[in-house]
């Protein structure tokens, strides 16, 4: 009697998931997730793993766009500034300028999906503890800490235009850089159904600043 093929391919299909979960780890902090006791309470589009995934798909695929109008604005921490080791600086930015690009709409339906991708997504071993998160629709932001021309060393995916690393996270992410200059580079995406439609947008020159004790 032949069996049929479809659960041997469903756990195939979620070993690969699992796989990949192992070999491809989320940010070093999000702001916030929906469970996190610190959240503003009027907070309604949240950080997840799934949609910094999404970020880093799209800047492999084709990189930051540079457009100073619609990238974040950096306040703080200010450029060419020494930023402790020990004590994580506040981190704030302006939201970006929030500009139609003719033919992607925010709030537009997502791009179709195709079925193998959307079983893949719905077995997946990835981001199951945000899994109960609503679909992100909104603007979210990616930080990221790192030495130039190399993977940075610390990595914040945000739904909010300020917060503060915690402090245990950015010394172990950024210890082996004390002394050394980074670059700071803020990303605004916007997304729709979890899908991001607009953006990577960064602004046109990189922030410098100097990793101190």
């Amino acid at each position: 009697m032949k069996r049929p093929a479809l659960p041997l391919a469903v756990l195939l299909l979620a070993f690969t998931c699992g796989k990949e979960s192992a070999e491809e780890p989320g940010a070093s902090e999000y702001f916030y997730d929906c469970e996190d006791a610190k959240k503003p309470a009027s907070l309604t589009v949240y950080a997840t793993d799934e949609a910094y995934r999404e970020f880093q798909d799209k800047v492999a695929a084709s990189g930051f766009k540079k457009d100073s109008a619609q990238a974040p604005q950096v306040m703080t921490p200010a450029a060419d500034s020494t930023v402790s080791l020990a004590s994580p600086p506040a981190f704030s930015f302006t939201a970006g300028m929030v500009l139609r690009t003719r033919g992607v709409v925010p709030g537009a339906p997502p791009r179709r999906t195709s079925r193998w991708a959307w079983l893949k997504s719905a077995l997946s071993l990835e981001g199951t503890a945000w899994a109960h998160c609503p679909t992100v629709t909104g603007p979210l932001y990616l930080v990221q800490v790192g030495e130039a021309g190399k993977a940075p060393a610390y990595t914040a995916l945000a739904s909010v235009t300020s917060f503060t690393p915690d402090p245990a996270v950015w010394k172990e992410k950024l210890q082996a850089l004390s002394g050394k200059k980074v670059t700071l580079t803020v990303a605004r995406g916007v997304f729709s159904m979890g899908t991001l439609q607009l953006g990577p947008f960064v602004a046109d020159k990189d922030l410098t600043l100097t990793v101190g004790p």
